[in-house]
């Protein structure tokens, strides 16, 4: 007959207490200490767009924040569409066969009716062409006083000894009109479309030289969409050490769930060497990332939410430096 069974001691628990103990820690610090993961940063930041141009007054004055809209007929019938300026200069559609208009003609055979034409002022959205007029300072002052500088050197007599003075009106008459065209503010023939973000003024308001105008940024011919799209993300400085270009950015929209629509991709392009001071006591870089992907749209100025791929890291490591 066997003997009855008696339950293990105190010792026998306490023996296997501590060898599943030695087992966690054993397993724990090799997770630690031979696991590698994929060490990120947090960064926020805002969308912008490389060309995105903040346009400024180069004179003082009372600004006029538009232009004026109109079509000419050939012969054929064929209609043109024009946009000028207050003094009838501007430029043809772009899209078909762009030409300068001086003074409401087109290369010195069609005019263009004055009641054709209808003033358009200038609005954030507007699509914005290549070289036409969009703003301008009133000038009306320096161009009475062209007017009779040039009058005045028109009749003045070949002969007798006036040589200093006409010279002196000459540099008058140069200065003018280097004014008045400073005083018309045309779009960048850099780009084939431009489309206006923002508009800082309103008409007829009284700006100084330097005064910002408006916001512009080149868009795509087809679909109007901004080019170049770059993130600018701020970092706090103790992650800025793991920082180096070409490292891949995860974005995320906060104007989309995440979750739903996916994440964007950028890649930096900088790091900028100054770090700024935070609104909590800390110091901050910003990073230049152009944005490589997006499944959906990302609307200037827009803020995102952002992980900057460090690499892979022990696990160690990752903790400490968080």
């Amino acid at each position: 007959m066997s003997p009855p069974w008696t339950p293990p001691g105190r010792s026998h628990h306490l023996r296997v207490f501590t060898f599943s103990l030695v087992l966690v820690v054993l397993g724990l610090a090799g997770f630690l200490l031979a696991v590698r993961m994929e060490a990120v940063a947090p960064a926020t930041g805002i969308v912008t767009a490389r060309d995105l141009t903040e346009v400024r007054s180069l004179l003082p004055g009372l600004i006029e924040i538009g232009w004026y809209d109109g079509d000419v007929t050939d012969a054929s019938g064929h209609v043109t569409r024009v946009r000028l300026d207050s003094q009838g200069d501007g430029i043809t559609d772009p899209s078909i066969e762009p030409a300068i208009v001086a003074q409401y003609r087109i290369a010195g055979k069609l005019t263009v009716p004055l009641d054709t034409l209808r003033y358009h002022r200038l609005q954030p959205g507007d699509v914005l062409w290549p070289g036409q007029p969009y703003a301008a300072v009133r000038a009306d002052e320096d161009r009475l006083r062209l007017k009779q500088v040039e009058e005045r050197l028109r009749q003045w007599p070949s002969s007798g000894n006036h040589g200093p003075e006409r010279e002196q009106l000459r540099a008058e008459a140069e200065v003018l009109r280097h004014r008045i065209e400073q005083a018309t503010l045309r779009v960048p023939e850099s780009a084939k479309l431009w489309q206006a973000v923002q508009v800082r003024v309103a008409p007829l308001q009284a700006v100084r030289a330097g005064d910002a105008i408006a916001t512009i940024v080149p868009v795509d011919p087809v679909t109007h969409r901004p080019l170049d799209l770059l993130a600018r993300l701020e970092i706090d400085e103790k992650h800025a050490g793991g920082l180096a270009p070409g490292q891949t950015v995860r974005l995320a929209s906060a104007t989309l769930n995440h979750r739903l629509h996916g994440r964007a991709e950028a890649r930096i392009e900088r790091i900028e060497p100054w770090a700024e001071p935070a609104s909590d006591g800390t110091r901050r870089y910003y990073v230049v990332a152009p944005i490589t992907e997006a499944p959906f749209d990302l609307p200037l100025g827009s803020s995102v939410q952002a992980e900057i791929v460090m690499g892979r890291k022990l696990v160690y490591r990752i903790i400490l430096e968080h």
